[in-house]
């Protein structure tokens, strides 16, 4: 009896000393859950911004008609100038040059300004949706236990990402996020007589 009294009490010393070492052994790291996302496609793609897209593309066709016009313009004097380099006088012939450089001056400072001018509405879209899209792709990326989330917007040698399995994409989830948090509203149809 003796002996086995002792028995207990040394397996018994040995779980309570291996219970005690399991609470002072630091647990096994928990895998990183990693997720990426082409920001770029997801604001370009999102409802709100394929409407405000639409809508700096209508913004700016007239401006763009307006500019292809003026090119045909001048291609017409150039090819005036070009099929009666035998028949125009001198004169006729250096009024028509100086027209098309005029022509052509006027035609490439309207085109910069027009690009400057498109950008600066584009960089406004893509900052107050990318705003938005980045605080909401943080909660998503809190909310559903991600440790990491890595942007592909970037092509190679500028992504540092060259291989993902395809579970890890959260692009066309956060767009659907995005879309129910922030719904294109439309305009109303008008009342019928």
């Amino acid at each position: 009896m003796k002996l086995s009294s002792t028995f207990v009490s040394l397996a018994l010393g040995a779980l309570l000393s291996a219970g005690a070492m399991a609470q002072t052994t630091p647990a096994a790291p928990a895998v990183p859950k990693i997720g990426l996302v082409n920001i770029q496609y997801a604001i370009v793609n999102c409802d709100q911004g394929k409407a405000k897209f639409a809508q700096l593309k209508a913004r700016f066709t007239p401006r763009s008609n307006q500019l292809k016009a003026e090119n045909a313009q001048i291609q017409a004097l150039q090819k005036k100038l070009q099929d009666g380099a035998d028949t125009l006088s001198a004169a006729a012939k250096q009024q028509l040059s100086s027209q098309i450089s005029r022509g052509e001056r006027r035609l490439q400072r309207r085109a910069r300004e027009a690009q400057t001018d498109f950008q600066s509405a584009q960089t406004v879209i893509i900052n107050s949706i990318g705003r938005k899209m980045s605080a909401l792709l943080n909660q998503y990326a809190k909310q559903h236990g991600y440790t990491f989330v890595f942007d592909r917007s970037l092509p190679w040698p500028r992504n540092p990402i060259l291989f993902a399995a395809p579970g890890v994409g959260l692009t066309r989830k956060l767009i659907a996020e995005y879309n129910v948090k922030y719904p294109v509203k439309t305009a109303a149809a008008p009342a019928k007589p």
